[in-house]
This record gives structure tokens, sequence and C-alpha cells, in this order.
């Protein structure tokens, strides 16, 4: 939702997926308290993917998918 808004009032579709990235990786600070670097750049490449995916298909859902996917599997 925030990257819709985003990209339709600037038009420029990489800031909105930053943000979104900034977003997804501040859902998953967990991750950086426990010491665990590597494990973060896996999830803000994670989010980078999951924002390009988003926009490109112009839909949450694949994300959602994939996201639920790692959750069950990973």
């Amino acid at each position: 939702m925030t990257m819709g808004f985003l990209n339709k009032a600037t038009n420029m579709a990489w800031l909105a997926i930053i943000l979104q990235v900034v977003l997804f990786l501040s859902g998953h600070l967990r991750d950086f308290h426990s010491g665990a670097w590597d494990t973060f750049v896996v999830i803000g490449i994670n989010g980078l993917m999951f924002g390009i995916i988003t926009y490109w298909r112009k839909s949450i859902v694949p994300s959602v998918i994939i996201h639920s996917a790692i959750n069950t599997y990973g």
C-alpha cells in the first residue's frame, strides 16, 4: 500500500521500493538484535526482491506467497 501511494505521488518506483525495503527490515529487527548480520543482509535482499516483484506484477500477492513459503520451509 505504501509502495503504490509513493509511486503514484512521486512517480519514482525506486524510491518506493527502497522505502518498502526499509519497512520490511524494520519488521525483522529481532534478527538484527541477535547479532546475525548475514541473516539481516539476506532479509534485506529478500525485501528488495519482494519490492521488485510487487512493482513488476502490480500486486502484493506473489510476494506474500513467496514470503509464506520462506517462513514455512526456510
